[in-house]
Formats: structure tokens, sequence, C-alpha cells
């Protein structure tokens, strides 16, 4: 996977300059772009977060956070200005912001919440990728085993699961084994955790 970035959106090149410091004072890798709209023709959904001025030229910070969103990118998003309005911060905030920050905060809060964000993205990031195992692993179960699981879920025990389906307790055990085993759960707590909120049967 890619390393983390900090991208920087300013039209203000020597207000670049103050971020794009900022994050090297951390040791983050950040890169600049003078538009939204050099930033969109660059970005490919890589790991990080954005520190975007709300007065850009062409697209404003707003505009940039409603069209990552459109593309299905949930990046971390930090909305900057001088002195931003209520009603910025508010849509900014609806739509999703990490943060709105004023653009005269000193580094101290500018690194702050640079980290902030950068962690959010990796917890996004982590549950993403704990979602996707799990669907994997929900999609090798086979049809009979999805239908004992189902079973399972709702609390029935292995006997009334084997008279519902018409099999013996024994096939039922050994679904049961398999499913456990394919989940990767060591318990009907974990099982449970695992397949909450994902289909598992009719």
């Amino acid at each position: 996977m890619a390393s983390e970035r900090v991208f920087v959106v300013d039209g203000d090149a020597a207000a670049l300059r103050v971020w794009l410091g900022v994050a090297g004072e951390q040791q983050l890798e950040a890169v600049g772009f003078r538009s939204a709209e050099e930033f969109l023709q660059a970005y490919r959904g890589e790991p990080g977060c954005v520190v975007a001025e709300y007065r850009l030229p062409g697209m404003h910070g707003l505009e940039l956070q409603q069209e990552l969103l459109r593309r299905g990118w949930s990046i971390p998003f930090v909305l900057a200005s001088t002195s931003p309005r209520t009603q910025v911060t508010v849509q900014a905030m609806q739509q999703g912001a990490a943060t709105v920050l004023d653009k005269r905060s000193d580094r101290h809060r500018m690194a702050a919440e640079i980290r902030a964000a950068l962690h959010r993205d990796r917890e996004q990031r982590e549950a993403l990728e704990a979602r996707r195992i799990r669907g994997q692993r929900l999609a090798s179960l086979t049809p009979k085993e999805r239908e004992v699981l189902r079973l399972i879920l709702a609390g029935r025990p292995n006997k009334a699961i084997a008279g519902e389906l018409d099999v013996s307790i024994r096939t039922v055990e050994n679904r049961r084994r398999s499913i456990f085993a394919k989940l990767r759960a060591s318990c009907l707590a974990e099982l449970v955790t695992l397949a909450a909120n994902a289909p598992v049967g009719d």
C-alpha cells in the first residue's frame, strides 16, 4: 500500500509553504497543489488527508470536498480558512470534514489537526479492510453452511437446526465446525460479531 501523504491545496504560495513546512516538521510526507483541479488530476485514492483552503481559484474548498465524496473517496478533509464563516463550517462538517481550521492558528494546532486527520484515515482504512476480509470469509461458506449459520444466529440449538433442515445432528455439528473454521471464530460471540450486518441466507 502507498505511504500516507498530506495533500495541501492552497492558491497562495506563501500559505502553501507554511502547510508543507508544518508537515515536514512532523516528519510527514506532503505534496502541494495550487488548485482543486490540479489536485484532482493527480489524486488516485492514496491514503492520507487533504488540507484545502476554502477560497481557491476555480473550484473552492467545499466544492472540492463534494467532488471527493462524489468520486467515492473518503479521505479525511481539513478545510482551512481565514475567519471561517459559520455557514461554511456547518456545511463542511455536515459533509464529513475532519475539521474546519482557522489559518491564523499556530503551527502546533495545525500539526495536531493534520495528525488527527491522518489517524482518522488509518482507522477508516483498517475498518474497510476488516469488512473486506469478513466478506471474503462469509463468501467462502457453502449454501448449506449459510443455512446453518443463519439458524445459529437466530439462537437455535443444534437439535432444532437439524429438525428444521431435516438433517442429522452430526451433519449440523460438522457444518458448524466448518463455519467456525472458515470464519476463524473461536466462540459464538465472535461468530456473531463477524456475521453482523451481513446477509447469511434467506
